[in-house]
């Protein structure tokens, strides 16, 4: 990931301004951002909170790219980095959140002229769903007939990675999605189907019946990780403050463990890991 932010980089503001960069130079530097998103949607918590920190509110900066195009991937690194973040901490809000509303309120709401149409209503469609995601945590939600199936994107993240494997795979998308492996198994389709259609496979927009429901469902899960992570650290807390205090009672537990479980051996000295180990 630090050799991609090494490319776009150069497409930080500069003072108040981003640098003008040509088409070409523009492009390859969305190239990269895209791409640090895509590792980004993969990343581990402690990465996430790590670059969150680091590169939030530089990308934020690159919104006053002259170039729409990066812009436009600007916004949804931007929501990426909310979801990711906010499914660690919920409370998140980032430095001068207020700021960023108001920058993103504009871009969807932008009707320069010297812009192109089709480049003023995609920033317009992109940056109301960015701008949805941060202040209402409503993030995207679409349904993709593939055959007989549908897969749901729920999430900045699933989105990101669909897009990225669409831009891949080209015109064959819905094929791989349809007999292969990998792919199905990145996007949880399971086994694939014993019969394979080939009907008008297009995307569809979801009602928005559809949509709440997949939103509920999405936070549902995201609250019993969140839950889940919670109850680790309390058990984790637990146990040292158990240790601390209790002592004399550890050892004893650890001598009844030791006569219930390896009763041939009770002269074995045990360490703390190999109680735990025991225990799982």
């Amino acid at each position: 990931m630090a050799s991609l932010e090494q490319v776009f980089r150069a497409s930080y503001l500069k003072g108040e301004k981003c640098a003008t960069q040509n088409t070409a130079i523009s492009s390859f530097h969305c190239s990269a951002l895209s791409a640090w998103t895509l590792l980004l949607s993969i990343a581990p918590d402690s990465c996430i909170q790590e670059m969150t920190e680091s590169y939030l509110s530089k990308i934020i900066g690159l919104l006053e790219s002259p170039d729409v195009e990066l812009r436009i991937v600007a916004g949804e690194t931007i929501a990426l980095m909310y979801e990711l973040q906010r499914g660690i901490d919920e409370e998140f809000e980032g430095e001068n959140m207020s700021n960023l509303c108001e920058s993103l309120k504009h871009l969807a709401t932008d009707g320069s002229k010297h812009r192109a149409k089709k480049d003023r209503r995609q920033q317009r469609s992109t940056f109301r769903d960015v701008l949805r995601s941060i202040e209402e945590f409503e993030y995207p939600a679409a349904m993709i007939k593939i055959g007989s199936e549908c897969l749901y994107l729920d999430s900045w993240a699933r989105k990101k990675q669909y897009d990225s494997f669409c831009q891949l795979l080209g015109s064959g998308t819905h094929q791989h999605f349809q007999v292969n492996l990998l792919l199905r198994d990145v996007f949880d389709l399971g086994a694939p189907p014993l019969v394979v259609d080939s009907p008008n496979q297009r995307a569809r927009k979801m009602t928005k019946g559809e949509r709440n429901f997949i939103n509920i469902t999405a936070e549902k899960r995201r609250t019993r990780a969140r839950a889940k992570n919670r109850d680790k650290r309390s058990v984790t807390v637990s146990f040292h403050r158990f240790l601390a205090d209790e002592p004399f009672a550890l050892s004893f537990s650890f001598h009844m463990f030791d006569a219930q479980q390896t009763p041939a051996v009770h002269d074995k000295h045990h360490t703390i890991d190999d109680f735990l180990l025991k225990l799982h």
